[in-house]
């Protein structure tokens, strides 16, 4: 590159890391200017799209959660805080709809949202490895078949409840996929939000997420749920986790073995058998944003 181009390069990028450090100055140091504000509550409403993050009025805090990320979890906790339980639960058996189709559905919520004290909200964001959860993917959109004629298109061949495709080809499939048609169980868990709030954040396999999740409530001085909301979240996570969850043990190359949803099978390869070969050095271009995001954090 000719030297006046180097310069002009180099110039470029100061700019650019003084501008983020100004931006990082005025969020963290000075509060919010009044542009942000209305920013970071755009994020906020539920027209946003998912993940739509969770907001608690009445203990002023938000989770940033992603699907495959203990959302279902998160998103009981959050209940928990609201007194929402009983209600979710008299609602319909699977918590994300009373999320979708009461919470954010609420003209009430989207107000909370307006009248915030955004100076005062505290901020928690729930991740999981990028590599696990590509696995948790592959294993979602198998059982439910919602790529299924892309993948038949992809590979060439019928692609159906009884002839599935392996976690190699979907990996494959994911690379070249264009993002819009991906589901939000597949989707970066990068959120826009984080660019504009530092979120104390939570690592789904980094230790006992409750306990974590109890940490962010001391830190913040969040008041605890009731002890009787405490119980029905974890008679509620329990069940939930009884019905999705999955055995894992040694297969081998259990990467290459093409499952379907017509045949589940008893035992699921373990995550290391699934990522044995050289789909890590996919899924890390596939999720970069997330490698780069939390690469201190995993």
């Amino acid at each position: 590159m000719p030297l006046l181009a180097r310069m002009r390069l180099d110039r470029a990028k100061r700019c650019f890391v003084e501008h983020l450090d100004s931006l990082f100055v005025r969020r963290v140091g000075g509060g919010y200017t009044t542009a942000m504000k209305e920013k970071i509550r755009e994020l906020l409403y539920p027209t946003a799209g998912d993940p739509i993050p969770l907001f608690c009025p009445e203990k002023n805090f938000v989770a940033i959660w992603s699907a495959k990320s203990g959302c279902t979890q998160t998103l009981l906790w959050y209940f928990g805080h609201r007194d929402f339980l009983k209600e979710q639960k008299a609602f319909d058996p699977w918590p994300h709809l009373y999320r979708t189709d009461v919470i954010c559905a609420s003209p009430e919520y989207y107000q909370s949202i307006r009248s915030a004290d955004l100076s005062r909200t505290k901020w928690l964001r729930v991740i999981r490895d990028p590599f696990k959860r590509a696995v948790s993917s592959y294993q979602q959109a198998l059982l439910n078949g919602y790529h299924d004629a892309s993948m038949s298109a992809f590979l060439g061949r019928p692609v159906d409840a009884a002839s599935g495709y392996s976690f190699r080809e979907y990996v494959s499939w994911l690379e070249q996929a264009n993002p819009a048609i991906l589901n939000p169980h597949e989707r970066p868990q990068r959120h826009a939000l984080e660019d504009w709030v530092q979120p104390h954040v939570v690592v789904l396999e980094k230790g006992d997420l409750w306990q974590a999740l109890r940490e962010f409530e001391e830190i913040n001085d969040i008041e605890p749920m009731s002890t009787a909301n405490a119980a029905m979240l974890q008679a509620e996570a329990q069940r939930i986790s009884d019905i999705h969850h999955s055995t894992r043990g040694p297969v081998a190359n259990g990467d290459e073995i093409r499952f379907s949803r017509g045949a589940k099978p008893a035992i699921w390869p373990s995550y290391s058998d699934m990522l044995a070969t050289s789909g890590r050095k996919a899924l890390e271009k596939v999720y970069a944003v997330d490698f780069a995001a939390y690469a201190q954090l995993l």
